[in-house]
């Protein structure tokens, strides 16, 4: 007749485990990919020796060193009732999460199903198993991210049960992309007009294609997005300024690179300082009666607003602008 033994679980939730390294980088604007080593997450590692069901776990009919043995060490869990569930808290799932466990029969002669699921998704089972040694169990869990937990679960009733041994749950740390050499430099100053062009370059270090946004802040302080990429690899990318918001001299801009892999985002903000006056309109290199001739024309009383001929920033074009253009001419 079957003894029944002490039931014990333990359980252990390791959230930054290994050391994390990074080699140098090197390299420039047309640098291809950079490979990082990620960093691994041990998020369950279970091989129950001791203790009560663990905080935050779901037990449904799983025991606790009842029949069978372990794999490791002195405890394990065992299971002859269909429907036992045995449930995990949620965990953060980043990049290649792989799901380990050993399993066994506890009698060959009779066939054990068991199977695992995600966030209520089957991803495993096996019917039908029968060896009573224990064998390894590897789930890619690869395309799952964000917030997950797991369940095991027994399919089989009968006077001989399954034991499962020895969880393991293993996750990567996600390596968000990088951005650099962007042009103008940021703070430069005495910038040609236009620019010729908002530059940098972008890197995964995972090798995860990447959607990027080119943005700036325009001279009203609304943020536009002057160019996207879709999908796109390690490179630099660009937009070509054009048109006369970009001609403003003595002018302070502000732009940005945001750059995401699906996972993590990288938001890089850059300024520059174009050179010349402000009341250089036409863009010539000398502010005389051109320029106040220039912005009289283009008074808003008679066409409609351009910012670059406000040279008083008041929202309007008027007899000031020219005013002041004149005023201030070399």
């Amino acid at each position: 007749m079957k003894q029944k033994n002490v039931i014990k679980i333990e359980c252990y939730a390791i959230w930054m485990l290994f050391l994390f390294f990074i080699p140098s980088i090197t390299g420039d604007e047309t640098a291809d990919n950079v490979t990082l080593d990620s960093t691994p997450i041990i998020l369950i590692n279970e091989s129950f020796e001791s203790g009560p069901t663990p905080v935050g776990w779901t037990n449904t009919g799983w025991l606790w060193d009842y029949y069978g043995s372990p794999h490791n060490g002195s405890h394990w869990i065992y299971s002859w009732a269909a429907g036992d569930t045995l449930t995990s808290p949620a965990y953060a799932f980043q990049l290649n999460t792989t799901f380990r466990f050993w399993k066994a029969a506890e009698n060959s002669d009779n066939p054990m199903d068991l199977e695992v699921y995600v966030n209520g998704t089957l991803v495993w089972s096996e019917y039908g198993y029968t060896h009573e040694d224990y064998q390894e169990v590897v789930i890619d869990l690869s395309g799952f991210t964000g917030s997950h937990s797991i369940a095991i679960t027994a399919m089989t009733s009968g006077f001989y049960g399954q034991c499962v041994d020895d969880l393991l749950l293993v996750t990567y740390e996600n390596q968000p992309p990088t951005i650099s050499n962007e042009y103008p430099v940021d703070s430069e100053t005495m910038v040609e007009r236009p620019p010729v062009r908002l530059s940098a370059q972008i890197n995964d270090n995972e090798g995860d294609l990447m959607n990027l946004f080119i943005r700036w802040r325009s001279h009203q302080g609304t943020c536009i997005t002057l160019i996207s990429f879709n999908d796109v690899g390690n490179k630099t990318y660009q937009h070509t300024p054009t048109g006369n918001d970009w001609i403003w001299g003595n002018t302070t801009f502000t732009w940005s690179m945001n750059v995401t892999d699906g996972i993590s985002w990288t938001n890089e903000t850059y300024t520059f300082t174009t050179g010349g006056s402000r009341y250089d309109v036409n863009n010539n290199g000398v502010v005389n009666f051109q320029d106040a001739g220039i912005v009289w024309t283009h008074r808003t009383s008679i066409v409609p607003y351009d910012g670059l001929y406000d040279v008083n920033q008041d929202g309007q074009v008027n007899f000031m602008d020219a005013g002041l253009t004149w005023v201030n001419r070399d």
